[in-house]
This record gives C-alpha cells, sequence and structure tokens, in this order.
C-alpha cells in the first residue's frame, strides 16, 4: 500500500503526543491489521503485473469515469453512498464539469495524464477510477491499495483533510499509473523512485492546475496537510531545505544527496528501506533540471521525459536503481529533445547519482 505519510511519522506523534487519548488514537493506527491486509493484496496485484495478469473489470470505451463515494468513516469499503459519478466522453463533451470540488480536482489530475500525455486513465485502457473519501475515522492518511484511492479526513489536530489537498491526490492517482507500466516495486531505491514519480507528478498536476513556471511555485508536496499545530510547511520539498521540524511530529530527514542516502532495513520500520526518506535525491534532481529549463513543467518536456521514462514499453524494469533509473531518463531526453541533455546530465550529476 503507498500511504501518503509515512508510518515514522505517525509513530512519533504516538510516542510524543502529550494528550494521552491522541496517543492511544495513533497507537491504534500504525497498529491496524487492515493496513497489512491492503499490503498484502497491492503485492499480489503487483506481482500479477509482473507475470502479466491484468485485472477483467475494466471499461475498455473511449471514457473518463469517476465514481467518488462517501466512506462514511468506515474502514471497510462502503459503496452506500455516492458523493458524485462523473462520466465524460473526451471527444465529445469537453463542457461537462463536474459538481463536487474533490470531482473537478480529480478530474483535473486526470485531464493532466489525458491531454498533455495522451492516457486514459491509470492503466491506458479507461479503467473506471474509484475513490473513497472520509475513509476511517479521522485517519490521518490518503493511500493507493492497488486498486482504488482512499482519503482520510485527518484528525484536524495535526493534519487536514486529506482529499483537499490537490498535489495529494495527484501524488497517489500517480502510484496507480506507475504499477501498470514499471510496477517499481515498494521497497528500497525502487521503492524510493516510485514515491519520487508520484512526487513528481504530484508536483506538475498542481503547477499545471495554477499555470505556475518552475520559478514561480514553491516546489513542495503536501502544503496544507499539516495543521497550524505543526511546525512545517508540507510535508516534502524538492528544494535543498527541510519541510517540517516539529517536537512531536519529528523533522524531515530527505537527504538531498547521494552522499547522504539513508541504508534503512527494508522492514516496516525502516519505512521498507526508507522509500518516504531518500525519494527526496531524485526529487532534488528534478527540481535542479527544472532551474535550468525554466519555463513550464508540462511544457519544457521535464514532465515528458519523467512520464515516458517509467512507461513499461521503454524497458525501465521493476527494482530499477537510482543509476539505471536517471540512465533511463537520460536515454529519453536524447529522444524527445535532445537540447535537454546535458542540463539533465548535470542535475544528476549535482546530487551525485551519476
Amino acid at each position: 500500500m503507498c500511504d501518503f505519510i509515512p508510518k515514522k511519522i505517525l509513530k512519533n506523534i504516538a510516542e510524543n503526543d502529550p494528550n494521552p487519548n491522541r496517543r492511544s488514537a495513533y497507537k491504534n493506527i500504525i497498529t491496524d491489521k487492515k493496513e497489512e491486509e491492503f499490503r498484502v493484496k497491492r503485492k499480489r496485484i503487483s506481482q500479477n503485473l509482473l507475470k502479466g495478469v491484468e485485472p477483467t473489470d475494466i471499461d475498455r470505451a473511449h471514457t473518463e469515469s469517476l465514481f467518488v463515494y462517501d466512506n462514511h468513516s468506515l474502514w471497510d469499503y462502503s459503496k452506500d453512498r455516492l458523493w458524485e459519478q462523473f462520466v465524460q466522453q473526451h471527444e465529445h463533451d469537453l463542457t461537462k464539469i463536474p459538481r463536487r470540488v474533490f470531482t473537478r480536482d480529480m478530474d483535473k489530475v486526470y485531464d493532466m495524464f489525458h491531454d498533455v500525455l495522451n492516457r486514459e486513465s491509470f492503466d491506458n485502457k479507461n479503467a473506471i477510477v474509484n475513490v473513497y473519501l472520509r475513509y476511517g475515522v479521522n485517519y490521518p492518511n490518503a493511500f493507493w491499495d492497488g486498486e482504488v484511492l482512499a482519503f482520510g479526513a485527518g484528525d484536524h489536530y495535526y493534519f487536514n483533510d486529506f482529499s483537499k489537498i490537490f498535489d495529494v491526490v495527484g501524488h497517489e492517482y500517480s502510484h496507480a499509473i506507475t504499477q501498470y507500466e514499471s510496477n517499481l516495486q515498494y521497497e528500497n531505491m525502487s521503492g524510493a523512485l516510485n514515491e519520487h514519480v508520484s512526487d513528481v507528478l504530484g508536483v506538475c498536476a498542481y503547477q499545471r492546475k495554477y499555470n505556475l513556471a518552475v520559478d514561480k511555485t514553491e516546489w513542495l508536496i503536501g502544503k496544507g496537510i499539516f495543521t497550524k499545530k505543526v511546525n512545517g510547511k508540507a510535508l516534502r520539498s524538492f528544494k535543498d531545505e527541510v519541510a517540517y521540524d516539529d517536537p512531536v511530529v519529528g523533522k524531515d530527514d530527505q537527504p538531498k544527496f547521494m552522499k547522504d542516502y539513508q541504508q534503512l532495513p527494508n522492514t516496516e520500520d525502516g519505512d521498507w528501506g526508507g522509500v518516504h526518506t531518500n525519494s527526496g535525491i531524485p526529487n532534488h534532481a528534478f527540481y535542479l533540471f527544472n532551474t535550468k529549463l525554466g519555463g513550464r513543467t508540462w511544457l519544457n518536456k521535464s514532465l515528458g521525459i519523467w512520464y515516458n521514462t517509467i512507461l513499461k514499453s521503454n524497458g525501465l524494469g521493476p527494482n530499477a536503481t537510482f543509476v539505471e533509473f536517471a540512465n533511463k531518463t537520460m536515454e529519453i531526453a536524447d529522444r524527445l529533445d535532445n537540447s535537454t541533455t546535458t542540463k539533465l546530465a548535470q542535475a544528476w550529476q549535482e546530487v551525485g547519482v551519476l
């Protein structure tokens, strides 16, 4: 399961919060068996994709289909209340707009991939996107479980509603795309690349929504996810800076250079080899590349290079290392626009990957 908030932050709260009731609530969240069920499920789906086995319940029509459910704060998925169903024939009814704010955001994420990258849903075969809002009781997270998206409403003490942070929506949807393409395995370097790709695609979706040039954006992921009680401006930053530093939540420990790569155990406590930690290195490379390019990420070829890098057809392996990923981006850059290759090489060299 691809959680937005790494478990180490939830554990920090469970240990450091001065309120015993909140400590207890967070301990229950981090020991909940359902998360393990989701992780086993996602692993099974991922392994099936490696074998070439795909789900069969896919809408093959040329249609965008978003089904958004209000999950009633339940821990199991509930389809009792359909929040909004949005179906759009992209070639015929482009003036159609979702009613709900969340569905409009989900539609904008979907449309970035469709309009800019010519992608039809997360599997590129028009799969229906099923989303569950208000998942769990004040659940402080969001995730892609291998088949559906779920967003908690947050505890409103440390975390705001995850469904209302646009780049969180883009980040989680992007996990689904990676799964159906290179299927980067969620551990060690490949897992950090999996998180990195979602951060990149999420920040590009955010920048496109607000029409931001690379020098006019803050390069943050999860801005607004923390309440004002937390000393932090976001969960992660692409820049060489600390995104949060709080006595209860903890301190952002993402490295930005290979010399600081953290060798963490491939366990739940070790964040599966530091997938949410070491992703800071390729994130910073993407940022440096864009500072050299200028312009807008969806127009200056950087988004296209990263997206094409993860495509199954371009041969990136599911257990790719940072070096393999960087070399693949170079190969794609040469193919798409070789005027960007030197700047891309410089970015990877500056963070110490190449």
